[in-house]
């Protein structure tokens, strides 16, 4: 299992929010790219970047200076970025300087056929599906919005558009170092055939080792945010 470091970029900063809610935020730090040449130096694998800005209304140009500075010092590092990713335009410029994985969200939710025509388009395998949810309902915008659609129907979707990765995120876990929702998760993993990447809670090495114990197949990664930030966990420690 892969633990990946969250980058959540809000007006060229990083930071955290708390629950998803856009007026609790923690500022981390005013230099993302020097938060990137920290993870390539202790050989982090693959990280997390989103840019909230975009991923609440959809405007791409306000943290387009850290991206690139992010991009440009990303030596061998996988970079998935998720965030108002809502048009040919910016997935194909996205993919073309050097992003991994793209994670399309609110896109997937309110314009399916959308989705259905860039899979056809491009490689599914560059794909992920953001899944954000709150008691079983599926949120977009930024999680501002409930969507009204079942996080399990949505999942039955996305198994049929053959994509292979969702990052599962409880947004009511998400900044509140209270501990990754198991259940949820173990209840995702027994009902499909994706590969999931689980986000939300995490606090400490033993919410790591918790969730290690799971012994899924599919369970392929842990994103990290909060508890690296405020120190909780040691990412030298966890990757050795």
């Amino acid at each position: 299992m892969l633990i990946i470091p969250a980058i959540d970029l809000y007006e060229n900063k990083v930071v955290r929010l708390y629950k998803g809610n856009y007026n609790q935020y923690t500022i981390y730090s005013e230099k993302p790219e020097e938060v990137i040449d920290y993870f390539c130096d202790i050989g982090i694998r693959r990280v997390h970047l989103v840019d909230l800005n975009a991923a609440r209304n959809g405007d791409i140009q306000i943290n387009q200076k850290s991206i690139e500075k992010i991009i440009n010092r990303k030596k061998n590092l996988i970079i998935e970025i998720g965030g108002g990713i809502r048009t040919k335009e910016i997935i194909k410029n996205y993919l073309d300087i050097g992003f991994d994985y793209l994670i399309l969200g609110t896109i997937a939710v309110k314009h399916m056929e959308f989705i259905e025509e860039i899979l056809n388009e491009y490689d599914k395998k560059k794909f992920i599906i953001g899944v954000d949810t709150k008691q079983e309902s599926v949120y977009v915008s930024g999680w501002e919005e409930d969507s009204k659609l079942n996080l399990f129907e949505f999942l039955k979707k996305i198994q049929k558009w053959q994509i292979e990765q969702i990052i599962l995120t409880d947004i009511q876990k998400d900044g509140t170092l209270e501990g990754p929702n198991i259940e949820l998760l173990n209840r995702v993993l027994n009902t499909t055939n994706l590969k999931v990447i689980t986000s939300g809670g995490i606090s400490s090495k033993d919410d790591i080792l918790r969730l290690k114990q799971i012994h899924h197949q599919n369970l392929i990664g842990a994103i990290v945010g909060k508890a690296f930030y405020e120190k909780k966990i040691n990412l030298k420690e966890l990757l050795n």
